[in-house]
């Protein structure tokens, strides 16, 4: 996934610019898109995180 040390420093100095995006799945959530950015959020402390919540069969793809 590759070093997240700088997109946390980035994320620290001027926010998360773009949420992440998950998909509701059941009861629970599946990250559609933002793997590195929630691993940054992670490493910085964050419990709540930025995101684009998809409906169960919603496309995440915007024409």
């Amino acid at each position: 996934m590759g070093d997240i040390e700088p997109l946390a420093n980035s994320i620290d100095r001027v926010g998360l610019l773009n949420p992440i995006t998950v998909r509701k799945d059941g009861s629970s959530y599946r990250l559609l898109a933002g793997f590195r950015r929630l691993e940054a959020c992670k490493s910085l402390g964050w419990e709540k995180i930025p995101s684009q919540v998809l409906e169960e069969g919603e496309s995440a793809w915007r024409p």
